[in-house]
Order: C-alpha cells, then structure tokens, then sequence
C-alpha cells in the first residue's frame, strides 16, 4: 500500500522535472542568442566608434557578457551535476554583478 501512494508523487516530481529541463534549455537557447548579440555589439562598438562614451558602452558590454556566459554555464553544470545548482555558480553571478 505504501508503495501506491508513492507512486503519484514520482509521477508529479518526473512531470515537474520534465517543465524546469524544458524550460532551462530554451532559456539557455534565449541567452545563448542574446550572448552572440552581445558579441556583435562589442565589437561593433570596439571597432566603429571612438570617444569616452564608447568605451562605457564596451564595459558594460562586456559585464552583460559575462553575465550571460556565467548565466549559460550555470545551466550546463546543471545538467552536468545530475539536476543540482552547484552554490558557488550564484556566488560567481553575485560577484560579477
């Protein structure tokens, strides 16, 4: 009997699991786009234009990259930790923001 009522528990946390994988790839897909959007941007910026604005715009272009890289690696280790958030990963984001 006890062995029945886990049984619907299993089910809901595989469904669960199923929806937060899902998700995590096509947020890893979004950030990925955006993350070669970056790039462009930098170097767009690095190589067309010139003065002190500039290069405000390609420091923090290159913190939104970071940011973006670590965002992306943090899901990979997911998937690479067996579905675990290493802690360290949102102590580097924490760092680099």
């Amino acid at each position: 009997m006890i062995q029945q009522s886990k049984r619907p528990n299993f089910k809901v946390s595989h469904v669960l699991r199923l929806i937060l994988n899902t998700a995590l790839i096509l947020l890893a897909v979004t950030l990925s786009v955006l993350l070669g959007k970056e790039i462009f941007h930098f170097i767009h910026f690095s190589i067309f234009n010139r003065g002190i604005e500039t290069h405000y715009k390609i420091l923090e272009s290159i913190l939104v990259f970071f940011l973006y890289f670590e965002f992306i690696a943090m899901i990979v280790k997911y998937f690479q930790e067996n579905y675990h958030f290493p802690l360290r990963y949102f102590l580097y984001i924490g760092i680099t923001a």
